[in-house]
């Protein structure tokens, strides 16, 4: 299956292309040019492969929460490319992505062959968090909380309370002793966590704060292979906000 996965929620592009047992992946900052770049990294990854639009067989995009341009760029940009070419879809939460992402390995202070709480943690603006507690062992993942969009302290409360958070038996009884933080919450926050959350967590370099195209093309199949891929109207955006924008006196 020939599936392109992309993600425009934050400051950067990234695009991962994976066919069979090859993938690429192509990750540029947007400097909030997401629409002049999106489009040119798609041709160029499949010019690169020797393929078309239309040999894809499913695309799948993050659908937020993150940047509302960014959301909205990369919704309208599947949707076009899906409904002139007859191609699947499939919506991918950035939480999810984030969640997903290839770090188990690479970050000190965890044993692969256990289980690890991670917890996804974005900038949602206006003093607000959008987090999302999972469990991971190698490629298994399960989702322990709900999608949560906090204000700081109550964020930084709920971190504190973590252990009294419902853990199913066969994760605890395996478990790294702490949770794994990783997202663009830090770009803002990071001085929090040394003042109110010490010595209680470890985290990842920064390169797996954000999406990756490659990780959102396999949670895109993931879902295809359950079924649950739609045409690209179902593709909606999850903004877990109201916008900041505000409509002119005329249209109140």
């Amino acid at each position: 299956m020939k599936i392109i996965g992309i993600d425009t929620c934050s400051e950067a592009v990234s695009v991962g292309l994976v066919d069979d047992n090859k993938s690429e992946h192509i990750r540029e900052k947007a400097h909030r040019q997401q629409l002049t770049i999106l489009v040119p990294i798609i041709k160029n990854l499949l010019d690169r492969n020797g393929m078309k639009v239309s040999d894809v067989d499913l695309f799948a995009v993050t659908t937020g929460p993150g940047s509302f341009t960014g959301i909205r760029l990369g919704i309208a940009t599947v949707k076009s490319l899906c409904q002139v070419n007859n191609i699947r879809a499939a919506s991918v939460n950035t939480l999810d992505a984030i969640a997903a992402g290839d770090f188990l390995n690479s970050t000190g202070g965890i044993d692969p062959e256990k289980w690890t709480i991670v917890i996804p943690s974005m900038d949602a603006k206006k003093n607000e968090i959008f987090s999302c507690v999972y469990a991971r062992k190698g490629s298994e993942i399960k989702r322990l909380s709900g999608y949560l969009k906090q204000s700081v302290d109550e964020y930084f409360n709920y971190l504190n309370t973590i252990e009294n958070l419902e853990i199913p038996k066969s994760v605890q009884a395996n478990l790294n002793p702490m949770p794994l933080i990783t997202g663009s919450v830090f770009n803002k926050y990071g001085n929090l966590f040394e003042e109110r959350f010490s010595g209680r967590y470890i985290t990842t370099t920064d390169e797996h704060w954000y999406p990756n195209g490659l990780i959102v093309a396999a949670l895109g199949k993931k879902i295809a292979d359950k079924g649950d891929s739609t045409g690209y109207i179902g593709i909606v955006p999850n903004y877990m906000r109201e916008s900041d924008a505000v409509p002119p006196a005329s249209m109140v």
